[in-house]
């Protein structure tokens, strides 16, 4: 929101017959003939939480919200790969990854610590980023190329929503000029993401998606 996803965690239930577990990982989702897993789901919001820097929601909301977006990225991993699209080099995803760390972290230790205090496997982490990345770079190939935004554009954006809400907060208001590559950049990404919201919309038409809402209770 997309090979990260698929860790097992594995859940044990005892048995008044037996002390030995039974591991078991319900299906969550199905999408067509894929599945997402609970497991998945729970990945999904442990990665996540760690790279906001902060502890997982594992509420069912929170569960809900986490296979929408597993959704959404299983459908984008299967048009990436129709269009062929490249996978990152994984030289790139641990140099992100280390920048990743120093940003956060005083040392090594302190990272893989956390890590292991969130039970994050390394490479789980490795194929988050990779896959991350790679879909970030389709939707800027797939949705970005070819918006335009013309000055006329630029000007009402500035009339309507920046220069009313300055003068209502009594502040100092720039100049057109001054903002009008920021201004540009704001209306390129809401037509980006427009686009891809209504792709998403009109692909989840067309897929046989059902929800196990057991799994979310």
């Amino acid at each position: 929101m997309f090979g990260r996803f698929l860790t097992i965690v594995l859940f044990a239930l005892g048995s008044s017959a037996s002390s030995r577990a039974e591991i078991i990982d319900r299906i969550a989702v199905t999408v067509g003939s894929n599945v997402i897993t609970e497991s998945m789901i729970l990945s999904e919001i442990q990665l996540s939480a760690f790279q906001d820097g902060r502890e997982p929601d594992l509420s069912p909301a929170a569960k809900r919200q986490a296979a929408e977006r597993l959704v959404d990225r299983m459908l984008l991993v299967q048009e990436m790969d129709e269009a062929r699209y490249p996978v990152p080099p994984m030289a790139d995803i641990l140099e992100q990854i280390a920048q990743f760390r120093k940003s956060r972290f005083p040392t090594e230790d302190a990272f893989r610590q956390e890590l292991a205090r969130r039970g994050i496997d390394e490479n789980e982490l490795r194929e988050f980023f990779q896959l991350q990345t790679r879909a970030l770079q389709f939707i800027e190939v797939r949705f970005r190329t070819g918006v335009q935004v013309s000055s006329e554009e630029v000007a009402s954006y500035f009339n309507q929503e920046i220069k009313p809400k300055l003068l209502a907060q009594n502040q100092a208001v720039p100049s057109l000029e001054d903002l009008a590559v920021d201004i540009e950049r704001i209306l390129v990404n809401q037509r980006v993401d427009q686009a891809m919201e209504d792709w998403l919309k009109q692909t989840r038409s067309l897929a046989r998606i059902r929800f196990r809402e057991e799994v979310f209770r």
